[in-house]
This record gives structure tokens, C-alpha cells and sequence, in this order.
């Protein structure tokens, strides 16, 4: 008779489960557990609103603990998720949207950026042109929208090269200082040395090629 716990709970068993033990398990066994297939995460069979909201979240720079605050759910799945493909494409698409943004509003400010100067240049031609409201002006203002033009066309500032500064000193080292004998034994010691007597050599002839050997004998007194 099988255990309670083995029966489903849902739905009728169609003939009663039957269990028999075939053989001990052995260390070879244990050993396939690790062999065997990994069961990844299944894929989204339906992609819901939460995971568009999830998705972009995420693509907006927010980490995996602020996502599952805003939407209510654990870390453990927004993890499971992004193992997913369909919801790594879907974070891949906010992505691409939030690029396509940012490159709207940056174009966008550029042609207002343009608008703005010209307008401004329109106002200072037009300043120009009235008699009375030039002689108006200040020479300073005059000599400033003068610069502002050269600047940006045809007379650019020149910027002078900067000229490094000469070294306050200058050391040089010609290798490594000669110690007297007093230095070297911290003593004040003198060092004596013996030379050896050179041993002469007499040729005995230019044809021979011998050498006769010095006479060892002591004179005696």
C-alpha cells in the first residue's frame, strides 16, 4: 500500500502505485548525481505586464534588491529571470527605447542650443545696424562681440606653447666614491703586502728553444 503522502491531491490515481527496490545504491550512483542534466529555468510561456515592468527597471540601471522593492517580489526571481532568454531580449529591448531616448533629447537640445545663438547673433547684428543704439554701446561690449566673432572664425586665439621650467639643481653621480684603506678597515690599520721575487729565465739559445733553470744552490759565507 503506498504512502498518503505519495498520492496526489488532485485528481483520481488510475491503479495503485506500485514501489520495489531493485538494488542498494553505491558509490557509482552517487557519483551520476553530479553527471546528470541541469534543469534550468523554464522559459516565460506568456510575458505579462510585471515583466515589462521588471525588464525595464533593470534596463534603467537598477539593481536586482531595488527591483523586487518597486515590484514586490524576491531577488531569487528577478534572478531566475534574467537566466531566461525571452526576458534577457526583453530587458535588451527597454535598453535599445532608453538609448533611442537619450539620443532624442540630446538632438533635440542641440537644435535649441542652435536657435538660442542665433537668435542672440540676430540681436547683436541688428544692434549694430541702428546708429543710435550702437553709439550706445560700451567700447568694451563692442571689443567683446568683436573677439566673440574672431574667435569663431577666422582669427582663432593663439595659445602660446608653455615652456617647461629649468631644474633648480642638478646632481650628477659619476659612479661610486673611492674609500681609502682607512675607511675600509674602520681601524686606521695599514695594509702590508709582500712582493714576490720574479722568477728570471735565461734563453741557452736562438735555435734551441730551452730554458735553463736558475741555480737553486746557496753560497756559502
Amino acid at each position: 500500500m503506498p504512502r498518503p503522502d505519495l498520492i496526489p491531491s488532485r485528481g483520481a490515481v488510475a491503479e495503485p502505485l506500485m514501489m520495489e527496490v531493485e538494488r542498494e545504491l553505491t558509490a557509482d550512483d552517487l557519483r551520476l548525481l553530479g553527471t546528470g542534466p541541469k534543469l534550468g529555468v523554464p522559459v516565460l510561456q506568456r510575458i505579462r505586464a510585471t515583466h515589462h515592468r521588471q525588464a525595464a527597471l533593470l534596463a534603467e540601471g537598477k539593481n536586482v534588491t531595488e527591483v523586487a522593492m518597486l515590484i514586490g517580489c524576491t531577488t531569487a526571481r528577478i534572478v531566475q529571470l534574467q537566466n531566461d532568454p525571452a526576458f534577457a531580449e526583453l530587458i535588451v529591448y527597454y535598453r535599445d527605447q532608453i538609448m533611442t531616448a537619450q539620443i532624442s533629447d540630446a538632438a533635440r537640445l542641440k537644435d535649441k542650443i542652435i536657435d538660442v545663438g542665433e537668435m542672440a547673433v540676430n540681436e547683436l547684428a541688428e544692434r549694430l545696424e541702428d546708429d543710435d543704439r550702437r553709439r550706445k554701446m560700451h567700447v568694451g561690449d563692442v571689443r567683446k562681440i568683436a573677439e566673440f566673432a574672431m574667435d569663431r572664425t577666422v582669427a582663432p586665439p593663439q595659445v602660446a606653447a608653455s615652456t617647461p621650467a629649468p631644474p633648480a639643481a642638478i646632481t650628477i653621480n659619476f659612479g661610486t666614491p673611492i674609500r681609502t684603506p682607512t675607511e675600509l678597515t674602520g681601524r686606521g690599520e695599514t695594509i702590508e703586502g709582500r712582493a714576490e721575487a720574479p722568477v728570471s729565465e735565461t734563453l741557452s739559445g736562438s735555435s734551441s728553444g730551452q730554458r735553463s733553470e736558475p741555480d737553486s744552490r746557496s753560497e756559502e759565507p
